[in-house]
């Protein structure tokens, strides 16, 4: 008489040792560092060309614009000049005062290192003066309002002269009168715009006349500004 056999035993899993683990060869780990290098590398080489060719993209543009708006560079020798101070139309100040004015004299300072400037003064038979002086810095942007700045100050610490604020066009500034009564007068308007400073000064007979000698004055810097506008 045959029995069957015993059943065989089940595995106890709590008591069963886990899989030793797998160790990955030292080659594989060789090449998945190579492989981490390479990419970093590539990802920076493509990072640095993008922003290089970025900026000689815009280097381009930069240098397409400057040279459609800006033009050639000033020429200070030929701009501050006396012979700039025959191209004033001057009919304004010769209606004004009655008679044809002449050119006077001229100061020219056109090889100063900061500031190149230019005077220029006219006159009439009787006396009447007028003068205008144009100054225009090579470096501050804001020598023009700095510059009507000082200068009032001197006006204002001299009690013979009445200041009062006065924008003419672009140029904002002030007017400067030293009362005369019946006897010689000076109007003189001192603005500034960018890097230029413009003053003009009438002297004239008779305070009844300075509302005129105001609009002499703002004409004649507006010429002033136009004819130096490069420099601003």
């Amino acid at each position: 008489m045959s029995y069957p056999p015993p059943p065989a035993p089940q595995p106890d899993f709590r008591h069963t040792p886990p899989p030793a683990p797998q160790r990955m060869p030292l080659w594989a780990k060789a090449l998945i560092a190579i492989a981490i290098v390479v990419t970093v590398l590539l990802l920076l080489f493509v990072l640095i060309e993008t922003l290089w060719i970025g900026k000689q993209i815009d280097r381009f543009l930069s240098a397409g614009e400057s040279e459609a708006t800006t033009g050639p560079p000033p020429d200070f020798a030929a701009d501050f000049n006396e012979t700039v101070c025959h191209e004033f139309d001057l009919a304004v100040f010769d209606e004004f005062a009655g008679g044809a004015s002449e050119f006077e004299t001229a100061t020219a300072y056109p090889d100063e290192i900061y500031t190149p400037a230019l005077s220029c003064g006219f006159v009439t038979p009787d006396g009447q003066q007028l003068s205008v002086s144009i100054a225009a810095s090579k470096e501050d942007g804001g020598y023009g309002a700095d510059a009507v700045f000082d200068r009032r100050k001197g006006y204002e610490e001299n009690p013979g002269w009445q200041v009062e604020d006065l924008t003419s066009g672009s140029l904002t500034g002030f007017s400067a009168v030293y009362p005369g009564g019946d006897a010689t007068e000076t109007y003189a308007f001192e603005g500034g715009y960018e890097r230029i400073m413009i003053r003009v000064s009438v002297e004239y007979e008779g305070s009844s006349r300075r509302e005129a000698a105001a609009g002499v004055a703002a004409e004649v810097a507006s010429q002033a500004l136009v004819r130096f506008l490069d420099y601003a």
